[in-house]
């Protein structure tokens, strides 16, 4: 999921219409992302500064756009959350580099922005920074903190973030 710096506006979160390994190209807003996640926050976050915003704009209209969202995706009409990411993110002058084309595991693009991460300089035109996400546990409960509340997610899927 990308949302715009600071808010809970959902740039982009694509899942099919249903749980399924194919069918119908959905975006979700931010309640619907979490509630298909089963409720579980993210415990990996990014925030993202891409330089060519109609670029990266583009891209994601062009995600949205696409009639079918597969596990796979194999063809310009198939989409999923870690294909759209990384295509809108690279389109916007992130320097991604590696999984041009067919699938891109989310767990991937997480360790591809974490990369970035350690590279990111004033002297870019971009920026990639994690935002820590504190786990504890006490007692039997699960809890978590989260230092900044500016989202970009490394894509939602099978990684140990989320799964698609």
């Amino acid at each position: 999921m990308i949302t715009e710096h600071d808010s809970d506006d959902v740039i982009l979160s694509l899942f099919p219409e249903t749980r399924a390994r194919s069918g119908p190209n959905t975006q979700l807003d931010k309640a619907k992302t979490l509630a298909r996640e089963d409720g579980r926050l993210p415990d990996k976050k990014f925030t993202v500064h891409v330089p060519d915003d109609a670029a990266f704009d583009k891209a994601v209209a062009n995600h949205t756009a696409r009639k079918i969202w597969n596990w796979l995706p194999t063809n310009d009409n198939e989409t999923h959350c870690g294909r759209s990411a990384y295509d809108a993110l690279k389109a916007g002058g992130i320097p991604l580099q590696g999984q041009d084309k067919g699938q891109i595991l989310p767990g991937t693009l997480e360790d591809l922005l974490y990369e970035l991460s350690k590279k990111s300089s004033p002297k870019n035109s971009w920026e990639v920074n994690k935002i820590i996400i504190f786990v504890w546990i006490h007692s039997s409960y699960l809890f978590r903190g989260i230092c900044e509340k500016y989202i970009i997610l490394g894509g939602i899927g099978t990684f140990s973030t989320w799964n698609c």
